[in-house]
């Protein structure tokens, strides 16, 4: 991050940037924004460029130092530009329209099209598989779509709680629940065993084996469902955590 640090911030016309003490605060035509100064960093004003330098080459200050230049731009940015986030869609048979401030994604021609009649969801009660839940739901319609929580040893009651609530009052479709801890810790102790691996290790192979696990299951159970002809299941990128 240092290397990014040490660029100097250009500030546009109509654009002010001061300081008052440790608070850096921007000023333009979308408003104003103020935020600390890193304790590591010092930030200063000359003329039409902001530069942030560090006096220390230690890890934390070269970290804070390429943060703190991040921070002053996209601050510069928010009151001139706005935040903008561009999509870039990739594939073949797509298709997506910005009707004003809405996405049209044409979801449901696109399942027809490829033959999916049927949806099967990890769930993990965050933003992520709620909105793949809400997705599949408008497009394949809620009774056609079942959501599995899979509780392993990491997840938090808040999670399983909106996961649950998200199938049964937002989305009303099939709800079903397998919990993985188990499964989880014979992997683990299977690896631990073929390989040798550390308590270390073990713990941080931990998280990528729910994952492996979590798609194991899904797939299992895609298997075992009674599915009309030609139905085919499709799951999320990152099944529940």
């Amino acid at each position: 991050m240092s290397r990014i640090g040490k660029k100097p911030i250009p500030v546009p016309k109509g654009v002010t940037v001061s300081l008052k003490g440790q608070e850096i605060a921007v000023k333009g035509p979308k408003g104003e924004l103020k935020r600390p100064v890193a304790p590591l960093v010092k930030v200063a004003v000359a003329g039409t460029e902001v530069t942030v330098t560090r006096d220390q080459n230690d890890g934390a200050t070269r970290a804070q130092h390429g943060l703190m230049r991040a921070l002053v731009q996209n601050m510069i940015l928010g009151v001139t530009t706005g935040f903008e986030r561009k999509l870039e869609i990739n594939g073949v048979g797509y298709k997506a329209e910005l009707k004003g401030q809405a996405l049209v994604l044409s979801l449901a021609d696109y399942a027809a099209k490829c033959g999916f009649f049927e949806a099967v969801l990890g769930l993990s009660g965050g933003i992520d598989s709620a909105i793949t839940a809400a997705l599949a739901a408008e497009a394949l319609g809620s009774q056609k779509v079942l959501g599995v929580a899979m509780p392993g040893p990491y997840s938090s009651k808040g999670s399983l709680r909106d996961a649950r609530e998200l199938v049964c009052t937002v989305v009303e479709m099939t709800a079903a629940r397998t919990p993985v801890a188990e499964r989880i810790e014979v992997g683990l102790l299977l690896t631990a065993d073929l390989l040798g691996e550390t308590a270390a290790r073990l713990e941080d192979a931990a998280g990528r084996k729910s994952t492996q696990v979590r798609q194991l299951a899904l797939d299992h159970l895609e298997a075992r469902l009674d599915r009309p002809r030609g139905a085919r299941p499709v799951a999320p990128h990152r099944p529940a955590s």
